[in-house]
């Protein structure tokens, strides 16, 4: 049986998850599922974590990714899922 798709160790030569490839297509409804298992599997702290504040191999989340790529849908998707599990701190940190 394959991994399941909340296992971030699967990654590209570029360190970029599905997570990251998922924002920088702006596939919103790829990203819903990925948080909806992240949810089922993970603590709020570990899908953070693995989800919002992974970084590939040039040091860009997530969120780093959708900002230069100017998908606002995405953005606002995953500034309602931060808001949920993150706290100030981490949002600095971003």
């Amino acid at each position: 049986m394959g991994q399941r798709a909340t296992n971030t160790k699967i990654n590209n030569i570029d360190r970029k998850t599905a997570w990251h490839l998922a924002a920088a297509k702006g596939k919103l409804e790829a990203l819903d599922k990925l948080w909806e298992c992240a949810n089922e599997e993970l603590t709020p702290q570990s899908s953070s974590n693995k989800f919002l504040l992974t970084k590939d191999d040039k040091e860009r989340t997530a969120w780093h990714v959708v900002a230069n790529m100017s998908n606002e849908s995405v953005l606002k998707k995953l500034w309602e899922w931060a808001k949920e599990v993150l706290n100030t701190e981490d949002l600095n940190n971003i």
